[in-house]
């Protein structure tokens, strides 16, 4: 193989990585910050199951939580930087974040955002929900409303 060969396959290889970088810098920071707090819940949901599967019993607070996996989200905040809320309810876990605006309620990039499951159920999804579990029943100890 001949070097004008050989640099032009190397041009080639750099130009591609660098398309390839700023596509996904554009899919990275295109993410909505609604979707990213979610996956930041998934992640501390999946660090909880696991926390709670390996000593029996769950943490006080989130920053009991050893660190995660450097290859997962191991924040705790939402995306506008405000510390995720989590609360225990009987069995189940409650990880909120009070969306864009910090207030209880709220609509579209406002809305609460919570996710409800069960640390013992490993590998079993929780369900996301838009408002307070607790104050369907008037038993609110979540303490948003």
């Amino acid at each position: 193989m001949s070097t004008r060969a050989i640099v032009c396959s190397l041009g080639g290889l750099i130009a591609a990585a660098v398309v390839a970088y700023v596509v996904m810098r554009g899919l990275i920071t295109r993410v909505p910050p609604d979707t990213l707090t979610k996956m930041t819940m998934e992640a501390i949901q999946e660090r909880l199951q696991a926390y709670y599967l390996s000593t029996g019993q769950l943490p006080h607070t989130l920053s009991d939580l050893p660190p995660g996996n450097p290859a997962r989200l191991s924040a705790t905040v939402d995306a506008w930087g405000r510390s995720i809320g989590y609360k225990q309810r009987g069995k189940l876990v409650v990880l909120y974040s009070l969306g864009r605006d910090g207030k209880a309620g709220g609509d579209g990039a406002d809305e609460d955002i919570f996710l409800v499951f069960d640390p013992s159920e490993a590998g079993v999804a929780g369900r996301f929900l838009s408002s307070d579990p607790g104050a369907q029943s008037g038993d609110s100890d979540v303490g948003l409303r």
